[in-house]
């Protein structure tokens, strides 16, 4: 036994990366007397929603008591953006699944009209751990996971009215590790055993979720673009928003543009950033105008040393057999220019889709 124990660990190295337990509030509450026939129906759905939003590019490390743990090594999330959207993107689409749910049904049992109630919270920690191979799914071990797995931490999400019930936790070595400012976040600090003082910083998704739905919606339309474009890619959409958006990413793919991150209004990307790209022709300043992660993107861009603007759509779409549809719009800002489109920059873009999903394909094989 001792031998086969230290086999084990011998391919069980010690890890430094994110661990995530995203959590649904109110599943105890909701299995109480309730027909379980329904809601397990319901559960399913919603667990499948939460797992092929976080994985990839994280891994599950276990499932259980409504709630889905799973890790990323640093190497997958190299880009602190990353987390903040994974999660933000999740707990939208989540939110939008329970409210179509019940939209969508006419059974009146107490399952059925109970849905509603149901939200998501997630604890997020950067730490050590052992991630072991088992039958189903991965196992995770370590000190640092049991403050996450445990739910030690939800007791710093407290707002006005109490505990959140919707929320993304982040413990300050979290975001010291993505490079994120907490500004705009809610802090706490509280002491647990073996861990003593734990400083965190929340985010109320559920007031995030709502502004969402609220801001105007910049995305352009079918009939409003001057030209469009598809591609179907073999990732998930967390991974595609991610060559997206990431602009050491989009430097290998849009031909002859070498982006950088410029300016970062709350420390991250979303309305109002702004990258720029050095080509060729001169320097192009992107603005995000509107931001709806792992959904859509719109951004302004802005030719510098001559007048040419355009607006730029970029929509996901998840498709059958873990493949995703990408749609890309774009507008002219000046009408009279239109006659580039298909001359310029219909052959320009569609060889920039095509070399996206080669990279795609090269970077999985080469992992």
């Amino acid at each position: 036994m001792t031998q086969a124990a230290t086999h084990d660990h011998a391919h069980a190295p010690v890890s430094q990366g994110y661990i995530v337990l995203a959590d649904i509030s109110g599943f105890d509450e909701y299995l109480t007397d309730v027909e379980l026939d329904h809601a397990q129906g319901v559960l399913k759905e919603l667990y499948e929603l939460i797992s092929d939003y976080l994985i990839p590019p994280m891994t599950l490390a276990s499932l259980e008591g409504g709630a889905i743990l799973a890790y990323a090594h640093d190497e997958d999330l190299p880009r602190g953006d990353a987390l903040l959207e994974l999660t933000e993107g999740t707990y939208a689409a989540f939110r939008d699944r329970v409210l179509t749910i019940r939209r969508n049904t006419t059974c009146n049992c107490k399952a059925c009209i109970n849905i509603p109630n149901l939200d998501l919270k997630f604890l997020i920690h950067h730490g050590e751990f052992i991630a072991r191979d088992i039958e189903g799914g991965s196992n995770l071990m370590g000190l640092d996971v049991s403050l996450v797995r445990d739910r030690l931490l939800k007791d710093q999400a407290v707002g006005e009215e109490g505990p959140r019930r919707a929320y993304a936790l982040y413990t300050e070595t979290c975001l010291t590790h993505m490079g994120i400012s907490a500004d705009t976040m809610i802090p706490n600090t509280a002491s647990y055993p073996h861990f003593g003082e734990v400083k965190t910083a929340h985010v109320d998704l559920k007031s995030q979720y709502q502004t969402l739905n609220d801001t105007r919606h910049q995305a352009i339309e079918d009939s409003k673009a001057d030209l469009t474009l598809t591609h179907e890619y073999d990732v998930s959409p967390p991974v595609l928003w991610d060559w997206l958006n990431d602009p050491h990413k989009r430097t290998r793919w849009q031909n002859l543009r070498d982006w950088t991150p410029f300016l970062r209004p709350e420390g991250r990307l979303g309305v109002g950033a702004q990258n720029h790209c050095a080509h060729g022709l001169g320097t192009i300043e992107e603005t995000i105008v509107d931001w709806r992660p792992y959904e859509s993107f719109t951004s302004e861009m802005n030719q510098l040393n001559f007048p040419f603007k355009m607006l730029e759509t970029y929509q996901i779409e998840s498709l059958e057999n873990d493949r995703v549809r990408l749609t890309m719009r774009v507008r002219l800002a000046n009408q009279r220019l239109r006659f580039l489109v298909g001359i310029v920059l219909a052959p320009f873009f569609r060889a920039d889709l095509q070399r996206l999903e080669r990279l795609i394909a090269e970077d999985g094989a080469a992992k």
